[in-house]
């Protein structure tokens, strides 16, 4: 069976939402979604806006599903 393809996305501008994100991405995974978390490819990348931008795009397009943290 397919994996269903997760959006994560939510504030990343302090150390306790970044830890969240990657908190919640973890948490997800285990339940055996497959998770895209802008911040995880902020460390890949080493914070390359316009790759992080392009990445962000093909993600959000081939995502069945955004999760959205609007408030922590």
């Amino acid at each position: 069976m397919k994996k269903i393809n997760i959006y994560l996305a939510g504030p990343l501008f302090i150390k306790s939402e970044i830890d969240q994100r990657k908190y919640e991405a973890k948490k997800l995974r285990e339940l055996g979604y497959e998770v895209y978390s802008p911040i995880e490819q902020n460390e890949d990348i080493g914070y390359d806006l316009d790759e992080l931008y392009r990445r962000d795009i093909v993600a959000m397009t081939k995502a069945d599903i955004s999760v959205l943290c609007l408030d922590n």
